[in-house]
């Protein structure tokens, strides 16, 4: 999943995994929300519309407002 001789949060056990969600266990600081998005699914992706509140609202549609 990540780049060998980097640091990986969910190898390195900074993710854990509390029901259907990962939990930080110290604070991680990423260069975009595209970036935190890719590492959690493994692949590129969108940040802006991949994360989401509860409501379904996006990081999108909340910082348009």
């Amino acid at each position: 999943m990540c780049v060998p001789g980097t640091k990986c949060p969910i190898d390195k056990e900074i993710l854990k995994m509390q029901g259907n969600y990962y939990i930080s266990q110290e604070n991680i600081t990423f260069s975009s929300p595209s970036t935190a998005s890719s590492l959690l699914i493994e692949r590129s992706s969108n940040g802006l519309i991949a994360w989401k509140l509860t409501n379904g609202e996006t990081l999108k549609e909340v910082l348009n407002k």
